[in-house]
Parts: structure tokens; sequence; C-alpha cells
């Protein structure tokens, strides 16, 4: 099946944008930059479980009014070993998100505890994505290895 784009490489694209934009944003301490970083965060995960939920059932959905077609893509992936970083991955933002990333300090070592999870995350879009979408792939690619501390 060709891949098709129906929203989720946007996401991840703009998402890298965002992060991107924090890290260049002269002015932020580090806890205000880690804390913007962790909440752009969630929404890279789930763009990459919707699309692998879209390559690989060849289910095509469209990515605006994601709610309960995300819950079906992160359904999807916790099905499957393969995907076992990812979704704990996802499971940790989703408690951090909601609980402890309001703390500068906090989010400091948060986003430090996810930098093996970054990197997992980083290879995985490379890879994945090489079949996928190349153009997406190359500049997600790049994007993601300039944001993830190459």
């Amino acid at each position: 099946m060709e891949f098709k784009d129906y929203g989720a490489s946007t996401q991840i694209i703009t998402t890298s944008k965002n992060i991107e934009n924090n890290i260049q944003t002269e002015g932020l301490d580090l806890g205000t930059l880690s804390n913007n970083i962790i909440n752009h965060l969630r929404n890279l995960v789930e763009s990459v479980m919707f699309i692998m939920y879209e390559k690989e059932t060849s289910q095509i959905l469209s990515y605006e009014y994601k709610g309960n077609k995300i819950k079906r893509a992160i359904s999807y992936t916790k099905k499957y070993s393969k995907y076992k970083v990812l979704n704990d991955f996802h499971k940790q933002l989703q408690i951090s998100i909601s609980h402890y990333a309001t703390d500068g300090d906090n989010s400091e070592r948060l986003l430090l505890k996810y930098l093996d999870n970054l990197y997992y995350i980083k290879k995985f879009i490379k890879d994945e994505f090489v079949n996928v979408n190349a153009k997406v792939s190359h500049y997600v690619g790049a994007k993601v290895s300039h944001l993830l501390i190459t």
C-alpha cells in the first residue's frame, strides 16, 4: 500500500517545529524550556502511533478531530510488543503532563529521564518513515535529529 498523508505527518512536523522554536527562544530558563518540550512530546508520540496504525491496518483516517481515532491507534499499538517503548513513553507522558510537569525543576528531571525514549523515537521515525514517505522522513528525521540532541 502506498502511504498517503492525511495529517499525522504534518502534525509531527508541526510539533517538531514547536519544540525547535522553544529551543531557539532566547531568555527561556531550562525549567520552562523543559516544561514546554514535554507538553509537545505527547502530540509527537500520538502522531507516530497514528501513522503506524494507518500504515499497518490500511485504514485511512483523517487526522482532524482525532480524539477517538487516536484512542484507536493507541489501542492498536498496545497489542504489539514492537511498540512497547512507544506505549510506555506515551503512558509516562500522560502521567507527567497531568501531574508533574508544572514545576521547572521536575520538568528538567523528566526531560533527562526521557532522553533514552527521545533517542528511540528519533530512530523509530527514521527507520519506519523511510519506508512510508521519503520526503517526510527526510524532513522529520532532520528536525527530530536536531531537536533531540544528536
